[in-house]
């Protein structure tokens, strides 16, 4: 009885630690567990959204210096009964420029690059010796633009770094002009000599570069198309005067 009672006891122990040890298994972890095959489940990496890496928006104001050329204005006489006289040659517009510009740019970000779009409105004024003279033998003319007044709408894209911005602009132009013209011909006299406001549009293309996050330095060129004018002598002769020129410009501007 008592060997009996010895065996039942052993039996029971061995039971109690066989349960143990099943209950450490089920409520362990699975990658502690010898020979799971499951993997512990870890926590998703949340990626916090990339910003741009340089920021265009805002207000800026600078300076620039530039070279005006292409222009192309032939010289007409046409006298009093509406006859046109043949033309002397034509004034090609041409100078060195400099100037002053500030403005507003906004930005939004072009989805799924990382490239910026950045727009924005300027207000330009321009001045310098853009101007052209020819003398024949038979006529002395003469053309001069003196100040530039320039309200444009200006976008484009960033590169990837966003550092380097490729824009496209459109501007209403407005300038003051002086025009000569002299000469006698086919029995008609001329004589002007007038200063005038005249009034176009102007379209161009320029790459900006962020030399720092305030400091920019910006490339032009710009195709400055005015409205004709026609203009008169006391005699009734006349002539049309069509300013037209390219600009190339070298500006720097600051960003506040």
């Amino acid at each position: 009885m008592v060997e009996l009672g010895k065996t039942i006891c052993r039996r029971l122990r061995r039971g109690a630690g066989i349960a143990m040890v099943l209950a450490a298994l089920i409520w362990s972890p699975p990658e502690v567990r010898a020979g799971s095959p499951e993997k512990a489940l870890e926590e998703p990496v949340v990626v916090a959204p990339r910003g741009p890496a340089h920021d265009w928006s805002g207000f800026y104001a600078g300076g620039s210096i530039g070279y005006a050329f292409n222009g192309d204005d032939d010289v007409g006489h046409r006298a009093p009964g509406g006859r046109t006289l043949p033309s002397p040659g034509s004034l090609e517009l041409n100078g060195a420029t400099y100037g002053l510009h500030l403005g507003w740019r906004w930005q939004r970000q072009v989805p799924t690059t990382l490239r910026q779009f950045v727009y924005g409105i300027e207000l330009g004024y321009e001045t310098g010796e853009i101007s052209d003279s020819l003398s024949d033998g038979t006529y002395t003319a003469s053309s001069e633009l003196d100040d530039v007044l320039s309200l444009r709408l200006k976008s484009g894209i960033t590169d990837k770094s966003n550092r380097m911005l490729f824009y496209g602009s459109v501007a209403y132009v407005r300038a003051s002009a002086r025009y000569a013209l002299s000469g006698t011909a086919g029995g008609d006299t001329i004589g002007i000599d007038q200063g005038f406001d005249t009034d176009g549009y102007a379209l161009g293309l320029g790459v900006d570069y962020l030399l720092t996050e305030r400091l920019v330095l910006g490339v032009g060129l710009e195709y400055a198309n005015l409205t004709s004018q026609v203009l008169s002598d006391a005699g009734g002769s006349s002539t049309k005067v069509t300013p037209q020129f390219t600009t190339f410009r070298l500006g720097l501007s600051y960003r506040f």
